[in-house]
């Protein structure tokens, strides 16, 4: 009997998904950047984005993520300032344990109460 408790708990144990992990590196108003999103996933489950977007030179960016069911969001925010400067700002994110599921969805850039989350662009994952 304990033999058995002891194999179906390692079963449910095997099936219980990792959450995954995000982290980010956000480089602001590098003129040479072109605005674009690029999306790959390496061989060991960590799914890489690449994302160069125009805003106010004056934002302070952060990122949040969110997983629920198969999807992972991934939510931008300026939580600096509003200026009249526009520059691109470059994000690197790396997300671990992204397998298991289906999708990566980005939504930004809310800023306080002026402006809500707007979706972005999403990915397959394979």
């Amino acid at each position: 009997m304990r033999r058995l408790f002891l194999i179906a708990f390692l079963l449910i144990l095997g099936c219980i998904q990792q959450a995954p992990e995000m982290t980010y590196v956000i480089k602001a108003c590098d003129a040479g950047e072109q605005v674009n999103t690029s999306f790959n996933m390496s061989v060991s489950e960590t799914v890489k984005i690449h994302q160069v977007q125009n805003y106010v030179c004056c934002a302070n960016m952060t990122l949040s993520m969110d997983a629920e069911g198969r999807v992972i969001r991934i939510y931008e925010e300026n939580v600096g300032e509003m200026c009249k400067c526009i520059c691109p700002f470059e994000a690197d994110i790396e997300i671990k344990n992204a397998q298991g599921y289906g999708r990566i969805e980005v939504y930004g850039i809310k800023f306080r109460d002026v402006q809500d989350y707007e979706f972005l662009f999403n990915a397959t994952l394979p």
